[in-house]
């Protein structure tokens, strides 16, 4: 199986991604993990509250069972979020993998309070206060979860 820094390889990218299927769910479980941990562990003990994904979703789709919001956001962590790295960080990004995956996490937090927020009817950034900040840090130990497992395992392969 080729690697997936080689898009041109034997099964090219779409076909290397699909054949770590498994990695790429344990990266997004592990990164859902730590975001969790983070954001109601960590911020919730510096600024007394926590970024709450759900609600975000409740809004912007008009879910009102907030088990399926939940429902929802761990399946945006464990399956999209990585797959995003994998497919549009990784190969086009040339920087070490930590790097990318705090980039990937500052797009990721760009993503869900500069543009879902807003057409959700909450203001931009959510206005730039505490929350938003715990927030940003959620996403970027996100990415950089992503990224570090990945990396694990994709060495793990060789």
């Amino acid at each position: 199986m080729s690697d997936i820094t080689n898009p041109s390889g034997a099964n090219g990218l779409i076909g290397t991604v699909t054949g770590h299927v498994g990695r790429l769910l344990i990266a997004g479980a592990l990164a859902t993990f730590a975001w969790e941990v983070t954001t109601d562990v960590v911020t919730r003990v510096l600024l007394a509250q926590s970024p709450q994904p759900f609600g975000l979703l409740q809004a912007l789709l008009g879910i009102e069972d907030r088990w399926l919001a939940e429902a929802l956001h761990y399946l945006i962590g464990v399956v999209a979020f990585p797959l995003g790295y994998v497919v549009a960080v990784r190969p086009w990004l040339p920087l070490p993998a930590l790097a990318q995956g705090a980039i990937w996490g500052i797009v990721l937090w760009f993503v869900a309070l500069g543009v879902m927020a807003p057409l959700a009817g909450f203001g931009f950034m959510l206005g730039w206060g505490d929350i938003t900040w715990a927030s940003g840090l959620g996403h970027i130990v996100v990415g950089v979860v992503i990224a570090w497992s990945w990396e694990r395992a994709i060495e793990a392969t060789r």
